[in-house]
């Protein structure tokens, strides 16, 4: 096996990416796995103030973070936690699948909310 150079390893893009098709809304987003640094800051926004994971932040920000066609930002964030929880919990566990997250740990953890 091949061992690959420095600039070979900086130069991939290996974060996996789907097509996730949401019905409710007539069609499909583009989502991405995330990065290691993109997951450190993820589990520092998704804390409330007793630092336990907020699960509706958590999900919304997921799904910010994970769709990279359309792009949504933070400024979204009101009208997104307005749409179809099953719409977006199917991309934001597509997300969490494609970054290699434990997804029962999610459900763990909106069932204790």
């Amino acid at each position: 096996m091949k061992i690959l150079s420095r600039e070979e390893i900086l130069a991939l893009d290996d974060r996996p990416t789907e097509i996730v098709e949401v019905p409710e809304w007539g069609g499909a987003v583009r989502v991405r796995g995330m990065s290691v640094g993109q997951r450190a800051q993820l589990l520092k926004r998704i804390q409330g103030p007793d630092g336990e994971i907020d699960p509706e932040k958590a999900s919304i920000i997921a799904f910010i973070e994970g769709v990279v066609e359309p792009k949504f930002t933070m400024e979204d964030y009101e009208a997104l936690a307005e749409k179809s929880a099953e719409a977006m919990d199917r991309v934001t566990m597509a997300f969490m699948r494609l970054s290699g997250v434990e997804v029962g740990a999610i459900e763990a953890a909106r069932k204790n909310s």
